[in-house]
């Protein structure tokens, strides 16, 4: 790694003169250089070739010659030209180098022993960086780091959305390096190394005995922040295959700055710490269970809490499917691949390219799973992962299965298949080129289905047009979904419809979503709508309101949702949880979001 001391000496003279303040107050980088340029900007940066950042530090942090970014942000602190009191009462109003017991409060976010920067500067870092390649290791632009830890010691806090995810890890490894107290307190240090270095303890025995003295020892601050640390992680890590930073990678990164004692530690004692935070990261859910973290909906109805954001695809994800080989999910993307995960260790461990391009929609038919894309629709089976038949040709946009058939959708056209030998046994010509969506109506015996702005009702068994409901939405219908006796419709125009499957009346228009609306899902008593900006909307199946709303981690539009029961090896899966289950989301950023969701 680059030396900071030699680096920031240098830079620290010319650092004001560079900086500019954007008129929106934040820190923003039109184009985030890549590691090999950030490296060059860096080791070749002088004072007219430095790069020049979009905001200004206060001038007080860019007066020391100190070869830290903690020297360039804090050497002048106990040098005010005011009094001794005045100079130790502004130190103890800021964040960095202050003990986490010292924090002021109105430095901590709300009802919490955080400090305030950390909930939104982890969840920028896990929304835009768990893709960078040597994510924590790779060093960020000093002087934006300098910028960003000036305002948080303001108490200002930014939008992080717009920055380089390597800037942000630079703040927190400097947050932590700097903390005067870590967050394992030094009086604990002989404990934890005696634990580490223990022969012949086992994992789950290491496990239990750090999370005694976490429980026990640990100051609640100390534990709060340990918490969000090690989630922080084991997301990461999680995604290793990516950003090639594994748990045994980050703690050597985290390791002396997380737990260390006050004098020289020795190489067996740097060993044996980071070795600790390895299985620490690894089994994070056991000393730190998620349903700790979750948060109830203003009508207590619904708690959720946000749980893994796994990035594999290099295409935007269109729809996700609860294979009947457990346990495993598919996802498929536009670029015609779909990858095969396993839910309970949040895994993905197949990938096909189908060559069909984009695919669009997927159903499971027995041992088999059905693919629509826009050349073809084909067969597959689940065991192999391979194409058992095509059964068209032609672009396919939705499927439904009705008893022992299945309705497809292709333009112009509605095709009906058996499911027992897949052939076409019947076609129903309709006069509009875009079918994108299908619902059945158990109730009615009927099935609805989306033309553009226009809804069908058809008869199951006769085929008959029973019903076209015209302009049903202003613009594209997107998703229909069959809710008791009612169908709920979900539109580019940005609204939900709710249906009496009866009669064909509108029940309410549902509007909460600020752009178009991809996709509704049922979840117990509540509907899951999914949107372009960037959240899911939780809607009751009863009151017809909005009870909560998931938001976070997404980078682009929600594409779709997918509930997953819990599983009984889930360390926080509790025998009362019954109604508690995994909610599986794909989204445009080629990623998969996870939140845990009690109902």
């Amino acid at each position: 790694p680059l030396n900071e001391s030699l680096i920031l000496s240098s830079l620290a003279l010319g650092l004001l003169a560079r900086m500019k303040k954007n008129k929106l107050g934040g820190i923003f980088f039109t184009k985030k250089p890549s590691t090999a340029e950030n490296n060059n900007n860096i080791i070749n940066s002088n004072i007219n070739t430095l790069p020049i950042p979009t905001y200004q530090v206060p001038l007080s942090r860019t007066r020391s010659s100190r070869g830290t970014i903690s020297g360039l942000l804090h050497s002048d602190r106990g040098n005010s030209k005011g009094s001794s009191q005045d100079s130790d009462a502004n130190f103890q109003d800021i964040v960095f180098r202050v003990k986490l017991d010292d924090l002021a409060s109105h430095h901590k976010a709300p009802n919490s022993n955080l400090p305030k920067f950390i909930p939104s500067l982890f969840e920028s870092i896990i929304t835009l960086g768990l893709e960078e390649e040597g994510i924590f290791r790779i060093s960020g632009n000093p002087s934006n780091i300098v910028a960003i830890i000036a305002d948080i010691d303001q108490g200002i806090i930014q939008n992080y959305m717009e920055c380089c995810p390597h800037v942000l890890a630079g703040v927190i490894r400097t947050y932590l390096r700097e903390l005067p107290e870590p967050l394992f307190p030094f009086s604990i240090f002989s404990e934890l190394m005696k634990i580490a270095t223990e022969p012949s303890t086992c994992e789950s025995r290491i496990v239990q005995q750090t999370n005694e003295i976490i429980k026990n020892k640990l100051p609640s601050a100390h534990a709060e922040v340990l918490q969000h640390v090690l989630w922080l992680l084991w997301q990461v890590q999680a995604n290793s295959h990516k950003n090639k930073m594994s748990a045994q990678n980050l703690s050597t990164v985290f390791g002396p700055s997380i737990i260390k004692s006050l004098s020289l530690p020795n190489p067996e004692q740097i060993n044996a710490s980071n070795s600790l935070l390895t299985i620490l990261v690894k089994n994070v859910e056991t000393l730190f269970p998620l349903h700790d973290l979750m948060k109830k909906s203003p009508d207590q109805k619904i708690q959720t809490a946000f749980k893994a954001k796994l990035v594999s695809h290099e295409k935007s994800i269109q729809c996700i499917l609860k294979s009947p080989k457990v346990p495993e999910i598919w996802t498929a993307d536009t670029d015609g691949i779909f990858r095969v995960w396993n839910y309970e260790t949040l895994s993905c461990h197949h990938e096909t390219d189908t060559g069909l391009s984009s695919i669009s929609a997927m159903l499971a038919v027995g041992p088999f799973i059905w693919i629509a894309s826009v050349k073809s629709l084909s067969v597959w089976d689940v065991q192999t992962y391979e194409m058992v038949t095509i059964l068209s040709n032609k672009p396919n946009f939705a499927m439904a299965e009705v008893d022992d058939r299945v309705w497809v959708t292709e333009p112009n056209l509605i095709l009906i298949y058996s499911k027992i030998e897949p052939e076409t046994l019947f076609t129903i010509v309709v006069k509009t080129y875009s079918l994108s969506s299908l619902a059945v109506s158990p109730q009615t015996g009927s099935v609805w289905s989306s033309g553009n702005k226009d809804i069908y009702v058809w008869d199951t068994q006769s085929r008959n047009l029973k019903k076209k409901i015209t302009g049903a939405h202003t613009a594209k219908i997107n998703a229909l979904l069959s809710v008791n006796d009612q169908i709920w419709s979900a539109s580019a125009d940005c609204s939900v419809t709710v249906w009496n499957s009866k009669d064909y009346t509108a029940i309410k228009v549902l509007k909460a979503h600020e752009f178009k609306v991809y996709d509704l899902q049922r979840i117990g008593n509540t509907v899951w709508s999914c949107s372009w900006d960037l959240s899911i909307r939780i809607w009751d199946i009863e009151s017809l309101e909005q009870i909560d709303t998931v938001s976070g981690y997404y980078r682009y539009a929600v594409r779709s949702v997918l509930p997953v029961p819990r599983y009984q090896s889930d360390p926080s899966a509790n025998a009362d949880d019954s109604f508690t289950l995994d909610v599986w989301s794909c989204c445009l950023d080629k990623s998969v979001v996870i939140w845990l969701v009690k109902l």
